[in-house]
């Protein structure tokens, strides 16, 4: 669970930084695109933050959700969370090429999720090795 906490966490934090370092992210969406007038880059900055905040707050309200539907023993919840820890995975890579600011942070969380899926994968196998 403190894995999941800590991804939690991590989820809600990105926005807030993307919010803190709007004059960042403003630069590198105009690196990216050098046409933009300031008021488009302005518009780009604050979809972007809104965008940012939207995602992370899904994954934090599944991760939460089905967190506390594997506590409580729910065996479908386990899949599921493992299909949301992959999909988070694999939707990083959107991240760390779209923008510098989270590089660092990014393959951290990447290796929290995939320690997570192997967790809960080879936890889900345990009771039915123990049958056997």
């Amino acid at each position: 669970m403190w894995g999941l906490a800590a991804l939690v966490v991590l989820h809600l934090v990105v926005p807030v930084v993307m919010a803190l370092r709007s004059a960042d992210l403003a630069a590198s969406i105009k690196a990216a695109n050098p046409e933009l007038s300031p008021e488009n880059l302005r518009i780009a900055t604050w979809v972007a933050t809104g965008a940012a905040a939207a995602f992370h707050l899904v994954f934090v309200g599944a991760y939460v959700w089905l967190g506390l539907k594997v506590w409580a023993g729910r065996r479908w919840a386990r899949l599921a969370l493992i299909a949301v820890l992959l999909a988070a995975t694999a939707l990083s890579a959107v991240s760390f090429v779209s923008s510098p600011m989270f590089r660092a942070v990014i393959p951290f969380g990447d290796l929290l999720q995939i320690v997570l899926v192997v967790l809960l994968w080879t936890s889900a196998r345990a009771p039915e090795e123990a049958r056997a």
